[in-house]
């Protein structure tokens, strides 16, 4: 059975699967920090109106903490300003992302320094050019989501096929907003999900509580991927990597008139003066597809706590759901063979009948002992104290612990034949749903 991929993250010293998305203009320090501190990788990001100076002012907010944090740069904005990366590789990070370009030579710049280097990808030929040139994560970043991004494939297509052609571990980017798209990636095999929207009402963002009321009143058609703000803003972003921000007055006016805005002062005036007074019906505000999933203002650890809960629910319930129901099918197969076998295979129905009808309460034993055994691995794995294993230590991932379970099965088929109880599953509850609860929640209590 396939787990869930968790080398990335704890090898990175996290505690959850969650980075933040490095936001210009909204993910500074006191972001960073705070998704650092709940277990998260935080990451200061510095956009098209950065510098070396602004990074060092957010960097502020980083300097007493005691967790791994990352900052993530634009090329251009680099190439631009040389300074900025100089002053990001300075400051330490556990991981230093640049984006949006096919200038690599940064990369080696990080190694050396000792850093891990990663950079968003809109496709497979991206992320393949990207692994070549060192990079040792790259972030799958999907057409749903928010700011600048290529969007040409969306999350979980581009998700698969990296997964499918590359080794390295790959974040998931694009309309994870909520705890059943965390499960979602992470079932499919992201390392680890890079999360941007998420966050853009915490407390602890750059954004304005007028920003942060427009994301909370936004719905699930209100974004548009669009050119206008940087053309009116003159900022040089490659064509290929527009942004998905917030509908308002202004695209609804200029998208898809670019050209005409590009002559046209009055307009790029009229944002100029909106941005400054923070009117949002006219001034851009970065948001992906799943804006909608967001509720209300809060810290961005308590966001962090849901959706890992809401995700070790689903994820959990499905895979130990999955073993139940492959336990059950296995030990079936069994009886059908031993019965077969103790009947000479010339057994009659009411014979048949009265056989399976002494089987099957151990056959709901051994079901409930293949949850239970798989719920403590899950446990055991994740750092969790508070499940025990069944007795024996079962494992059911590994060679020791299917001997050991097949041979509960052989032992399971004699007391059958012979009429005896089984010593080791008499005592064991029935299967069902509240048991199921009980064990989930008791997971979801110590993994997470």
């Amino acid at each position: 059975m396939t787990t869930l991929s968790t080398e990335w993250w704890r090898a990175m010293g996290l505690a959850a699967p969650i980075v933040n998305a490095p936001m210009g203009g909204v993910a500074g320090g006191a972001l960073a920090a705070a998704v650092s501190r709940a277990g998260g990788l935080g990451m200061v990001g510095i956009g098209s109106a950065g510098c070396a100076l602004v990074l060092d002012e957010q960097l502020g907010h980083l300097r007493e903490l005691d967790r791994p944090f990352g900052i993530g740069l634009v090329d251009w904005v680099i190439a631009s300003e040389p300074q900025l990366l100089t002053a990001a590789i300075a400051a330490n990070p556990a991981l230093l992302s640049v984006s949006f370009g096919e200038d690599f030579s940064w990369v080696r710049r990080a190694h050396d320094a000792g850093i891990a280097a990663a950079t968003q990808v809109g496709d497979l030929r991206a992320a393949a050019r990207a692994v070549e040139a060192g990079c040792d994560v790259v972030i799958a970043r999907g057409a749903e989501g928010g700011g600048h991004g290529e969007p040409t494939v969306g999350t979980l297509p581009l998700l698969a096929a990296i997964l499918d052609h590359l080794s390295v571990p790959v974040l998931a980017a694009g309309g994870v907003s909520s705890g059943r798209a965390l499960a979602a990636v992470l079932a499919a095999g992201a390392s680890g999900a890079w999360l941007g929207t998420a966050f853009c009402a915490c407390t602890e963002t750059l954004l304005s509580d007028k920003a942060r009321r427009a994301l909370l009143a936004a719905q699930d058609t209100d974004t548009v991927s669009t050119r206008v703000f940087d053309i009116a803003q003159r900022y040089p972003w490659p064509a290929t990597f527009p942004e998905r921000v917030l509908r308002n007055r202004f695209t609804d006016r200029w998208h898809g008139h670019e050209q005409e805005l590009s002559a046209e002062p009055h307009a790029q005036q009229a944002l100029a003066a909106a941005i400054a007074a923070d009117d949002h019906r006219l001034a851009p505000i970065n948001a992906g597809q799943g804006v909608a999933m967001l509720r209300t203002v809060r810290p961005a650890a308590e966001v962090i706590d849901q959706l890992c809960a809401e995700a070790a629910h689903l994820v959990l319930g499905a895979v130990i759901t999955v073993a139940a129901r492959a336990a059950r099918r296995d030990l079936q197969i069994r009886a059908m063979a031993m019965l077969e076998a103790h009947d000479g295979g010339l057994g009659g129905s009411a014979r048949e009948r009265r056989s399976a009808e002494r089987m099957w309460p151990a056959v709901v034993a051994i079901e409930q002992l293949a949850y239970r055994t798989l719920a403590a691995c899950w446990a055991m794995e994740r750092g969790g104290g508070g499940v025990s294993a069944p007795e024996g230590g079962l494992s059911l991932f590994g060679p020791s612990g299917v001997a050991r379970f097949t041979t509960l099965l052989d032992e399971l088929s004699t007391a059958i034949q012979t009429g005896s109880a089984p010593p080791r599953l008499d005592q064991l509850p029935p299967f069902g749903a509240a048991e199921i609860t009980t064990v989930r929640d008791s997971l979801v209590r110590e993994i997470y």
